[in-house]
């Protein structure tokens, strides 16, 4: 529920383009789906764990810290560059205008050209 309420809030209050075409779309992206939603679902699992005798209250901060981490660093990974990498397909984004795609030379000169 919180990641799809984060989705949510990312593409109909915010408005980003989930193409990820400029930096104020990443820095949306990165503050609410990389670092507040992990965040929020963290410290729920870790509370709901210490409830049920799992991990000591103790330990709270760091076992927050612990599963956030892995959680964000997963989301921060991956998203990001499967929605960069969409961008090759519009008719994933019905509605939104093409984005212009950087040419990547093919052949070998081309490569040694852009080494020089």
């Amino acid at each position: 529920m919180v990641y799809a309420g984060t989705v949510a809030v990312l593409l109909h209050k915010v408005r980003i383009d989930p193409r990820l075409p400029t930096q104020r779309d990443v820095m949306w992206f990165l503050v609410l789906a990389c670092m507040g939603a992990p965040l929020l679902v963290a410290a729920v699992q870790v509370v709901q764990n210490n409830l049920v005798g799992l991990l000591s209250w103790q330990d709270l901060p760091g076992d927050v810290f612990g599963f956030w981490s892995g959680s964000a660093t997963g989301i921060g990974v991956l998203a990001p560059a499967l929605l960069v990498a969409s961008r090759r397909w519009p008719r994933l984004w019905p509605g939104r205008p093409p984005l212009e795609l950087p040419t990547v030379p093919r052949s070998r000169l081309a490569w040694a050209e852009l080494a020089v």
